[in-house]
């Protein structure tokens, strides 16, 4: 009884007994990098993370050449064409997405690698401390912290002077105690006491000046009703 073929791995490459492949471009794998089954654990992975060796560049990673031809392209990790089992992101290198979120070995280099997509380049697995199984490295999970803190930051912060000078309104009249609660009542009082005064006193200061007027010009002093204080 004949033994059927075996079907060829996501590699590319032929498995032992197997009569053809299934990847058309089988034959022009390098062999340069192959998937880690698995991620030591214990002191193997401290060894691991603590090695400071960067990974070698791409060319020297990819287990197949990059496609010139769109009609050609394939993935440069496991060699399969774009289609129901292989997505290939624009903009991703030609790396699939079963293949950047998988734990590489470099065969030469022994180097654990694994695929950035934030940097959009291979990085030694030491890069990825934090989470080994996050899609981007510790240095772009921070900087996308830092980023939305950022605009956290500045959705949440009081608005800047206005073009008439004045600031605005909850900015002015709340502040905050030594309990971290706000305080609205005690400061909503001193702000209405405080806005009636200067509009008494603007009203005040007009009167004074258009009657310091008037005297010069010998004119008789017009009616200027006072404004009324604003009720809060």
């Amino acid at each position: 009884m004949s033994v059927p073929p075996r079907k060829a791995s996501r590699s590319g490459s032929m498995d032992e007994g197997s009569s053809s492949p299934t990847n058309p471009y089988a034959m022009l794998h390098r062999g340069q990098s192959k998937r880690a089954p698995s991620i030591p654990v214990g002191d193997g992975l401290a060894a691991v993370m603590s090695r400071k060796t960067e990974a070698p560049p791409y060319e020297d990673l990819i287990n197949f050449p990059r496609a010139k031809d769109k009609d050609e392209i394939r993935c440069v990790m496991c060699g399969l064409p774009p289609g129901p089992g292989c997505a290939i992101p624009r903009q991703n290198k030609d790396v699939c997405k079963e293949c950047d979120k998988s734990t590489w070995q470099h065969c030469a280099s022994s180097v654990y690698f694994k695929w950035c997509k934030g940097c959009k380049k291979f990085l030694r697995l030491g890069s990825f401390s934090e989470k080994l199984d996050a899609a981007k490295c510790d240095r772009c999970r921070e900087r996308g912290r830092q980023s939305y803190l950022l605009k956290k930051g500045k959705d949440g912060e009081c608005p800047r002077l206005s073009t008439s000078g004045s600031r605005s309104r909850s900015c002015s009249i709340t502040s905050t105690g030594s309990d971290g609660n706000d305080i609205h009542e005690l400061d909503l009082a001193a702000a209405a006491a405080a806005i009636a005064a200067a509009a008494t006193t603007a009203a005040a200061t007009t009167v004074n000046t258009v009657a310091h007027r008037t005297h010069r010009t010998g004119t008789s002093l017009p009616s200027v009703p006072l404004c009324p204080p604003a009720s809060y």
